[in-house]
């Protein structure tokens, strides 16, 4: 079931995001996503993220910011399963364009937005990681 996160998801959200930023940006030194540890956490309580849970555990989740998104995090154990594409299927019916950006290097993350009909508009230099950033975009028919 997917449903608007809670006060009370936060660290079951933030333990996947940690541990999915740490394994799939491998090419990212950790101290990165350990220094902003605590800025994500407050960003989180304002953001709007939707939780996938099934038999009350979070599984997976999908944070906004307005049309953009934020982050698409599977925890590692569940995988695989199409939890992500649910996520993904349940905002683009609420949105009539989407966007976000994805580490060139993240190549199935890259993948899977590619087939889910996202499209590369931009690329940068994240000047934090000095890794090529793409922006992707994603629009209604």
């Amino acid at each position: 079931m997917i449903e608007k996160f809670q006060p009370s998801d936060l660290n079951s959200v933030m333990q996947i995001w940690l541990e999915d930023n740490l394994e799939v940006h491998s090419f990212v030194a950790k101290d990165y996503f350990l220094s902003h540890v605590d800025e994500v956490k407050a960003a989180m309580l304002k953001a709007n993220i939707y939780v996938l849970k099934q038999d009350g555990v979070i599984k997976a989740f999908i944070g906004l910011e307005d049309h953009n998104i934020a982050g698409l995090f599977v925890d590692k154990k569940y995988q695989d399963q199409g939890l992500g594409k649910q996520l993904l299927d349940f905002v683009k019916l609420r949105h009539q364009n989407l966007t976000l950006n994805v580490f060139n290097k993240n190549k199935r993350a890259l993948k899977f937005y590619l087939r889910e009909g996202f499209v590369l508009i931009k690329e940068d230099l994240d000047e934090e990681t000095e890794e090529l950033d793409l922006t992707l975009s994603w629009s209604k028919n």
